[in-house]
């Protein structure tokens, strides 16, 4: 297949599974082909979103991101999905020495506080994944 077709047919592939009753999109900001990101072919696929739709997207320590760095991968995430809301934000810790010395429950405490990033507060919130005390 040529490149330039790779996206048009993902755009066609998402369209085709939401019409079929898949209502769960898993994808990180590292996901794409080239240039092009995944979040922008979903958003150009499926925006504006069904309302039964969730998203999970993943931000990763494994890209020597800090903990205070992680809030910036949430919003990057946000504004190539075109949201105002994530429903699910995975925290990959593969490669965390990379980042520093800074623990898995101060990376927590930095994605906890990403839940007020967004201005929807009509938007059900799913249960977070709290770090052990």
């Amino acid at each position: 297949m040529a490149p330039l077709a790779i996206p048009k047919v993902a755009v066609a592939v998402l369209r085709r599974a939401v019409e079929l009753g898949v209502n769960h999109v898993d994808t990180a900001g590292t996901y794409g082909f080239g240039d092009l990101h995944a979040h922008e072919l979903i958003r150009q696929a499926l925006s504006p979103y069904p309302k039964d739709l969730v998203i999970a997207t993943k931000v990763s320590s494994a890209d020597e991101a800090s903990a205070a760095q992680l809030r910036g991968l949430v919003e990057q995430d946000l504004r190539r999905l075109g949201q105002d809301h994530l429903d699910l934000v995975y925290l990959r810790v593969g490669g965390m020495g990379k980042a520093g010395d800074e623990s898995l429950a101060e990376r927590f405490t930095v994605l906890a506080a990403t839940r007020d990033v967004t201005g929807d507060p009509g938007h059900p919130r799913h249960q977070l994944a709290r770090p052990p005390d």
